[in-house]
């Protein structure tokens, strides 16, 4: 600490106290206290004699050694700041020439050294910017041509860009032209170009808060009433030469100081969101020597600029951080001048801006306790020494400088919160944070092959597994890579297109959205997507086909695809992770269609979908005990019970014909039914055992052998060796369409011509029978029989796809299918490439999905008086209990009974592909369930190879 006998050793415990407004500043006791800080007095120091030495360069070392972080200061020698010094000779005006009377406002040289010191002074708590006083000051000195105030506001305008120039625009720019070019360097350079503009119309019309801070200052502070002017143009030509000799020269004065004022003020106000003012710990301090009185009515620009920080005070009651320290020749007022050793110690000093009774009077010998007791008196009354502390000063008494202690001239450290480090930290941090956080949640982040951004709308997505399953209703995302079924699923996405669009042009047209649900991942080339393929190519015909229609009655179908993944094994994880979201945000989502397989996954979603109330309608699920699993299932197909009922009827009648070695015998004698291992596998389950079932009440042998045993042993050579199996042995296959050809591979190699057994599959094989390229690994010469679930359609041939039919005996809905299909091949089939869709006859998924979407578009379209108009919301159990009603499609009739969930009278065949290994292939029917009368299969369809016995 400093000798406190020395003045000079005073006067830096004075300093420390006035400059530093916290010893350990604080943010959040500063924001929850909200105490209005006090303004500093102005240190006097009178003196008798300028030339016995000034404290000031002294004062002004000692601030400037605090190490790195100091006191912002700005010291200047009144007496040689003359103001015919700066001031601009007047003379003829050049057209660029800014020009002004400086000569009477002679505060202007004192205030512009002041601002550039303390902007300069490298004080490590962050450059101090005087916008307000940069303005002011450069308007002052603006002489116009013209008298007249609106052709001089014109000029004042043109002029006012080069007051917003600034020189740092143009490095950036050439700096970005040379890392972008052409076009994009015009556009970027065409939107720089409209800046000015923009930035001198903020800044003139004052509308915008944050970016016209300055002219909203001018118009809303007190001096020269700029409630006289209509805007900021109108009052700043008033400050201009030579439209000012009309105005108070003391008020043009008190405007100056006044913005020089308010620019350290904003710069000291302490906001949350500004760290940089936080890490202002001291105030600026403003040294003036040599301040002479001058004459009794103009004063000196130093007494003057004393006299005018005091009145601004005064007058406008706010806060300001200036500390004056000013070296005075005389008395302001009329006192007895303070002593500096009769100040208090700093350290045994309240702080300065704790509140003080105003009634109280201190008889402390501290002038400036005393004056902390005073100021709020004489704020009120005006009085003109209010911010004045005048001590005496003598140079000769007043000792050699102390020795300093260089902690004191240091201001503290700033908060914590406040260091550039911490600010560091509170950006990088929440920044890595919201990254991780983002990378967590967002997986287009992480999978851009199978993600969707939050913002993307009719798209679900997701990697689970090693899959990419989710849903999708629009053309931005398809499943799977393979050509046929991205093909297909784009012009699904397309249908949807053309419905939605018609839809917003008549809403009375009720637009239907089916979630189309399906396992449209494999795992190799042998799950055989074409099935899922043809099912799509349903859908799209209807699609297409009511997009076409234009009565108000005919409603519009929207297909949503959704992925349950490979063999449906994540049809659970779907439904409860995404599905369900879409169920609960589009209310117009009235069911789920497709399913794709019996298992015990595809069981699961179905309750799961129950439990949401939403009907689901399976194409060409058939197992059992699915109508268990929800009480809003339907199934448009007949049941593994049915199918084993038709499969044991066949078995037990297929004689041999009466151009045969022996006609009217039976062709079957036995059945090996061959099964896969897999236990999940409902499907396969519940037919074996229906099967057995059947057979047993027919008296038919049969046995059931593992297909793992057939495909890897040689189980079924032995059998042939030994006449086991042979011609009148029928093997039955149980199994998916997977392994059907591996199977077929091993009877033709393990059995000889004579003793092969025929073959007949469940409908699993469909899939494979309908795909020309996958049907060449069925060994050739081989009759495969397989059930067929769309037999009726199937049926129409060769000739349906080509629509060639005469429409003889077939609805209308058959013919707009096999339409249908010809037109989605021509429009899918580019010249010269390969079919991507070629049907050899129609497939059944593709007339039983067709039909699945005929019932929900006959139930809940507007033809049905039952149900509100199309632009009315339907609930979903509603259009449930609308779907029961009978419905003819082409595949048969779609009727459930009341107490059934099955529609048992839709049609299933046997039927028979011979030459499936040349292009013309063709499939014949040998029983048809119902019947009413013979084998029930439509007129010259059957195969005449074989006979069926009625009364077997």
């Amino acid at each position: 600490m400093p000798d406190s006998s020395s003045n000079i050793g005073k006067l830096y415990e004075l300093l420390r106290t006035l400059a530093v407004p916290e010893e350990r500043p604080r943010v959040w006791p500063t924001l929850l206290r909200r105490r209005r800080p006090l303004p500093r007095p102005m240190i006097c120091l009178v003196t008798n004699d300028f030339e016995g030495g000034s404290p000031l360069p002294a004062i002004e070392a000692w601030l400037a050694g605090g190490h790195g972080r100091t006191v912002p200061r700005a010291r200047v020698d009144v007496k040689q700041m003359r103001p015919d010094s700066v001031a601009i000779v007047e003379g003829e005006v050049r057209e660029y020439e800014l020009d002004g009377e400086q000569a009477k406002y002679p505060c202007l040289p004192i205030l512009d050294k002041l601002a550039n010191d303390i902007s300069f002074c490298g004080s490590g708590m962050g450059p101090i910017r005087f916008p307000r006083y940069s303005t002011a000051n450069w308007i002052t000195r603006q002489r116009l041509r013209d008298a007249q105030a609106d052709i001089a506001a014109d000029e004042l305008r043109s002029r006012l860009p080069r007051l917003l120039r600034s020189g740092s625009l143009t490095q950036p720019v050439q700096t970005l032209s040379g890392l972008v070019g052409g076009m994009v360097d015009k556009f970027i350079g065409a939107l720089l170009s409209l800046w000015p503009v923009l930035r001198l119309w903020l800044f003139v019309s004052g509308v915008v808060p944050g970016l016209s801070r300055e002219s909203r200052w001018f118009m809303n502070q007190r001096y020269l009433a700029p409630e006289l002017s209509d805007d900021f143009l109108a009052f700043a030509t008033r400050l201009t030469d030579p439209h000012r000799i009309r105005e108070n020269s003391e008020q043009v004065s008190k405007l100056l100081v006044h913005a020089f004022l308010s620019d350290l003020r904003a710069a000291y106000t302490r906001r949350i969101w500004r760290p940089s003012s936080w890490r202002r710990t001291a105030y600026p301090v403003v040294l003036l020597d040599n301040v002479e009185e001058g004459l009794p009515d103009e004063g000196s620009p130093g007494a003057n600029l004393l006299k005018w920080i005091t009145e601004i005070r005064n007058e406008t009651g706010l806060f300001d951080p200036l500390v004056v320290v000013a070296r005075l020749n005389y008395a302001p007022y009329r006192e007895e001048l303070n002593e500096l050793n009769a100040l208090a110690s700093h350290n045994d000093r309240p702080p300065l801006d704790e509140p003080r009774d105003g009634d109280e009077r201190s008889d402390s010998e501290d002038a400036l306790q005393r004056w902390q007791f005073e100021i709020a008196d004489m704020r009120r009354n005006r009085f003109s020494y209010a911010w004045q502390l005048l001590f005496r000063w003598d140079a000769e008494a007043s000792g050699p400088p102390p020795r300093i202690n260089p902690g004191l001239a240091r201001p503290p450290a700033p908060p914590m919160a406040a260091r550039k480090w911490f600010v560091s930290l509170a950006v990088v941090v929440p920044l890595a944070l919201s990254a991780v956080t983002a990378w967590a949640t967002i997986p287009a982040l992480r999978h851009p092959s199978c993600a969707q951004w939050p913002w993307t709308t009719g798209i679900a997505v997701e990697e689970h597994k090693n899959e990419c399953i989710g849903y999708s209703a629009d053309a931005r995302r398809v499943f799977t890579s393979d050509d046929a079924l991205i093909t297909m699923q784009r012009e699904v996405f397309a249908q949807n297109v053309i419905a939605e669009d018609r839809h917003q042009k008549d809403h009375r047209r009720r637009l239907i959205s089916l979630i189309y649900f399906a396992g449209l991942t494999y795992s190799d080339d042998t799950k055989y997507s074409r099935g899922i393929v043809e099912e799509l190519a349903g859908l799209a015909i209807q699609q297409r086909r009511f997009n076409d229609k234009q009565a108000p009655t005919d409603p519009l179908v929207r297909i949503i695809i959704a992925n349950g993944g490979d063999g449906m094994g994540q049809a659970t994880y779907v439904v409860q992770h995404m599905l369900k979201r879409l169920l609960h945000d589009d209310h117009g989502v009235f069911g789920v269609i497709g399913l794709d397989r019996s298992t015990v996954e595809t069981q699961r979603a179905i309750t799961e979908l129950g439990d949401l109330g939403v009907p689901v309608v399976g194409t060409t699920l058939s197992a059992d005990s699915l109508a268990k699993a929800s009480n809003l299932y339907l199934q448009a197909v007949p049941s593994t019970a049915t199918q084993a009922q038709l499969i044991a009827d066949y078995v037990a009648g297929a004689r041999i014909p009466d151009f045969g070695s022996e006609p009217g015998h039976r062709l079957f004698d036995r059945v090996l039914i061959y099964r896969p291992d897999s236990t999940g596998d409902i499907y396969v389950n519940g037919l074996v055992e229906d099967l057995g079932r059947e057979l047993a009440k027919n008296r038919v042998d049969a046995s059931v052998l593992s297909l793992a045993d057939a495909n890897t042993t040689a189980d079924l050579s032995a059998h042939c060796k030994t006449n086991d199996v042979n011609r009148r042995t029928l093997l039955f296959f149980a199994g998916r369409n997977d392994d059907f050809a591996t199977f077929t591979q091993n009877v033709a190699q393990q059995c000889t011509t004579e003793t092969r057994p025929d073959v007949l599959a469940a409908d699993t094989v469909t899939r494979l029978v309908a795909d020309p390229d996958t049907m060449r690994n069925v060994p050739q010469g081989m009759t495969v029989r397989y059930v067929a679930k769309g037999a009726q359609a199937i049926l129409g041939g060769k000739d349906c796809v080509q629509n060639q039919l005469d429409g003889t005996g077939r609805s209308g809905d058959f013919m707009d299918f096999c339409r249908g299909i010809k037109e989605l091949a021509e429009k899918l089939n580019l010249p010269g490439a390969k079919p991507i869709y070629d049907p050899a006859w129609p497939g059944d998924r593709t007339a039983i999905a067709f039909d699945v979407v005929g019932l929900f578009a006959s139930a809940l379209g507007g033809s049905n008086k039952s149900l509100p108009s199309g632009d009315v919301p339907l609930d979903r159990r509603a259009a449930f209990l609308a779907l029961r009603k009978d419905y003819s499609g082409i595949t048969g009739h779609l009727n459930f009974a009341p107490d059934s969930q099955v529609a048992s009278d839709a049609a299933i065949a046997i039927l028979v592909s011979t030459g499936h290994d040349v292009p013309d292939r063709k499939l014949s029917c040998l029983l048809m369930h119902p019947r009413d009368l013979g084998n029930g299969c439509p007129d010259n369809t059957h195969d005449e190879s074989e006979a069926w016995f009625v009364d077997h």
